[in-house]
């Protein structure tokens, strides 16, 4: 667990150890990343915004590092502040398992890190540890084949924008004594 806010981190260390979890502390980015080189945890939480390596950076150094040494990845939590929509876009930028919201409920942290703990025992959806250079490459060759989409059919299709059926344009207003004849004649209506 990684973060500058003392009463934050304390929190979020409380939740961890009630779902069975040894816990390492860290109050910034490079004590974070000190742990992680000598104890090699299955998940982490980490602060965005902590002094001297942000949290994003972190998580990108750790997911880059475990890479390259062929061992499993660990989960890892982001404790943000900058809404939803950008969490969205940057937590698969730099490779986090999820994210959470400063201020957050403790049954929705609870509720994350419970996910987040039995993917990184090995429970569903959890990385699996590749050895052999062959092997790493069929398992990340599997992992990013296109799977099919099952897709409800929802109102927006039904209710798809039909062609709108648009006006020819005006004519030019004609402008000899002959030209006004025709037009005239045409707008007239039929006789009975």
């Amino acid at each position: 667990m990684a973060d500058d806010e003392p009463k934050v981190r304390a929190l979020v260390v409380q939740v961890l150890r009630g779902l069975g979890c040894d816990v390492l502390e860290a109050g910034d980015g490079d004590e974070a990343w000190d742990l992680w080189d000598e104890h090699r945890p299955a998940l982490l939480v980490l602060d965005v915004m902590m002094p001297y390596v942000t949290g994003w950076e972190l998580c990108r150094r750790v997911k880059e590092a475990a890479h390259a040494r062929a061992e499993r990845p660990p989960r890892i939590l982001m404790l943000t502040g900058i809404g939803a929509a950008l969490n969205a876009m940057t937590s698969p930028l730099f490779q986090a398992d999820d994210w959470i919201d400063k201020p957050f409920s403790l049954g929705s942290l609870t509720a994350k890190l419970r996910a987040l703990v039995g993917r990184a025992e090995g429970g569903p959806g959890a990385a699996p540890v590749v050895k052999n250079a062959a092997a790493k490459r069929l398992v990340a060759k599997k992992a990013t084949a296109k799977k099919p989409v099952a897709r409800k059919a929802t109102a927006k299709k039904a209710t798809a924008k039909k062609p709108v059926a648009r006006k020819a344009p005006a004519r030019p207003v004609a402008k000899t004594p002959a030209a006004k004849k025709a037009t005239a004649r045409r707008k007239r209506p039929p006789r009975a």
